[in-house]
């Protein structure tokens, strides 16, 4: 990962605490093509730094603490780059429509997916993160469920 000055001035003491006592949220906008995974409440603000032409980490304005992960034209250009990740996040591999009647059951359902494909795109990020990316992976791993 190109390490540039803001890059180095941005912080992670505090993710893990974060992850203690917060929810993350996965989101994915089909509009913008993006996937965020973060532990920042809905409407705080957080600024968007890039360290490749589709990841970006997600900090906080006044800490510059890092509290998350997005990664832009997800569908369009990321995914076909990755096949595991792709795999994962094929509803026909995880979800068996037949066995679902009603939306509560198909929200449980995608709930439990939810981490294996934080788990897969941290991974598929790995060459734009660096050795950042165990860091992201340890602090989405320390919470079973989201937001």
């Amino acid at each position: 990962m190109a390490k540039g000055n803001k890059t180095m001035k941005l912080k992670w003491k505090l993710l893990n605490e974060y992850a203690a006592k917060t929810l993350p949220r996965f989101e994915y906008d089909p509009d913008f093509d993006a996937v965020t995974l973060t532990f920042a409440a809905p409407h705080q603000e957080t600024i968007v730094h890039y360290v490749d032409e589709h990841v970006a980490l997600l900090y906080l304005p006044k800490t510059h603490e890092i509290v998350g992960l997005q990664i832009e034209a997800f569908v369009r250009s990321f995914l076909p780059q990755h096949a595991a990740l792709r795999d994962v996040w094929s509803l026909r591999e995880h979800i068996d429509t037949n066995e679902i009647e009603n939306i509560g059951e198909l929200i449980l359902k995608v709930d439990r997916v939810k981490p294996i494909i934080t788990k897969e795109i941290i991974k598929a990020s790995e060459s734009s993160l660096g050795t950042h990316a165990k860091k992201l992976e340890q602090a989405f791993e320390s919470q079973p469920c989201y937001a």
